[in-house]
């Protein structure tokens, strides 16, 4: 965006240069008042430039994002045409608390691979992880967002205690957070509780 410019751009660009280093093939803010950390960048074989960033703000206007703005610290994950004329997607990854990216890469059928760290205890995990809830006061986190459109259910908890009760007898209600991370429309046709 060259309407962009000093406080306006606030923080983050991407800049790519010739093989020898000469000149300027391309050279960008990344969105105006982004109010991102650039950590890492990464390219595809098709010369798309995938940009992790951690930042405090909300206002970064996403583009077929996963998800919005949590709050505290998110990552955000920005992908960029070849000729840094297009932002092909954009998104928040996050929970409640703080999230700081650490690393990226991305494979030869374009899925993204995002570790950090998190102390969020509704960061968006996926069934079937092999730990879908914090362990620690920190923990580290991978995700990988494929690049098929698709929706995908996070469930986050926190913890939910229930009580001895009779039974037949009604728990108090307990509030979960149920996300779809995916990047396609999810439809719930029916719930259906089980067990006791």
């Amino acid at each position: 965006d060259p309407s962009v410019s000093g406080f306006g751009c606030s923080y983050a660009f991407v800049t790519k240069f010739d093989p020898t280093g000469a000149s300027l093939l391309y050279s960008t803010f990344l969105g105006a008042n982004n109010y991102a950390t650039p950590q890492a960048i990464a390219v595809d074989a098709s010369d798309n430039a995938y940009v992790l960033a951690s930042t405090r703000s909300s206002s970064y206007v996403t583009s077929n994002a996963i998800e919005a703005y949590s709050s505290s610290s998110d990552i955000l994950l920005v992908k960029i045409d070849a000729g840094a004329s297009t932002e092909l997607f954009s998104t928040y990854l996050g929970g409640s608390g703080n999230d700081v990216p650490a690393g990226m890469a991305v494979d030869s059928n374009g899925n993204v691979y995002v570790a950090g760290s998190t102390d969020s205890t509704d960061f968006p995990t996926t069934p079937g992880a092999f730990q879908s809830s914090l362990g620690g006061r920190t923990d580290a986190f991978v995700a990988k967002i494929g690049a098929a459109s698709a929706p995908a259910v996070s469930f986050a908890s926190g913890s939910l205690q229930f009580s001895a009760l009779q039974v037949g007898s009604t728990s108090q209600a307990q509030t979960v957070l149920l996300r779809n991370v995916g990047s396609a429309a999810l439809a719930i046709d029916s719930i259906t509780a089980s067990g006791d």
